[in-house]
């Protein structure tokens, strides 16, 4: 499960939807904008911040400046086809 903030500006995947259901005891960074989430001591998730930076090419290390606006656009539509919304949106 990956649950997106407004605008994909952070990525977290919780260990299942019951770890939503009290707050984190911890975020432990692990990597620039990667952490892990912790709950009772235990590791439950990790979560990723600003993901359209590490869109790059050829393996490449991400630009220190902030993506394009089209880019963090192509991410979003990239994460609308290949994830599930948990709840459905209304329609137009």
């Amino acid at each position: 499960m990956l649950c997106r903030a407004p605008g994909d500006a952070v990525l977290t995947c919780p260990r299942d939807l019951a770890v939503l259901d009290e707050p984190l005891e911890a975020g432990i960074g692990i990597a620039p904008d990667v952490a892990l989430l912790v709950q009772h001591g235990t590791v439950v998730g990790w979560s990723l911040t600003d993901p359209a930076r590490y869109l790059t090419t050829n393996f490449a290390a991400p630009d220190p400046a902030p993506p394009v606006p089209a880019t963090r656009r192509v991410l979003t539509e990239c994460l609308d086809l290949a994830t599930t919304p948990m709840v459905d949106r209304p329609g137009p």
